[in-house]
């Protein structure tokens, strides 16, 4: 996906870390709409209408690979073996490695990882059930688990992104202990 953007192998850019704003002026003016928006939701919705936009071009036959085996994790919530994933695009584990890394900048499992947890978080706010639960039935070992991911991806706890998500307490029911007890 990188190489769309930038012409770049993508794993140039998984390692570093640098200013969006400082690419180009496409993602300058991203950037700038972001911080005016107050909204988490708007904000989420600019970048993925940002990244659709950019999604046109064309890769060549071995993105196939890629492309099927996202819509397989798609399709299992981001809960798969890697292995299971290779099999369903008829690649080696290997070969889907590293055409992973050529297209998206980071391996089949970080992907198949940060989409469970994007289903997670999509999810959560229209259950009913604890944390704790919902954690385990989106492939979460405990809560442990599940509070490194936020930490690792959002940089916040679970009751702070909640909150700002304006996620009520009901389904936390009322425990925000839960959510937090490692902090």
């Amino acid at each position: 996906m990188l190489l769309s953007f930038f012409g770049d192998d993508a794993r140039y850019y998984s390692d570093i870390r640098s200013e969006i704003s400082d690419t180009t002026p496409d993602w300058r003016r991203l950037n700038e709409q972001i911080n005016e928006i107050d909204s988490l939701r708007a904000k989420w919705q600019l970048i993925q209408n940002f990244f659709m936009k950019r999604f046109t071009h064309d890769f060549g036959y071995t993105f196939n690979y890629v492309s099927h085996a996202i819509k397989y994790m798609h399709h299992q919530k981001g809960i798969v073996e890697i292995d299971e994933v290779a099999k369903q695009v008829c690649t080696s584990p290997r070969n889907l490695l590293d055409i992973f890394k050529h297209y998206i900048g980071m391996s089949p499992k970080k992907f198949a990882d940060a989409m469970r947890f994007n289903t997670f978080v999509n999810s959560f706010q229209q259950e009913s059930r604890s944390l704790l639960e919902a954690a385990s039935v989106h492939g979460y070992y405990d809560l442990s688990h599940l509070h490194k991911d936020f930490l690792r991806y959002m940089a916040v706890s679970p009751a702070d992104f909640f909150t700002m998500a304006k996620v009520s307490k009901s389904n936390l029911h009322g425990n925000w202990e839960e959510a937090d007890y490692l902090s």
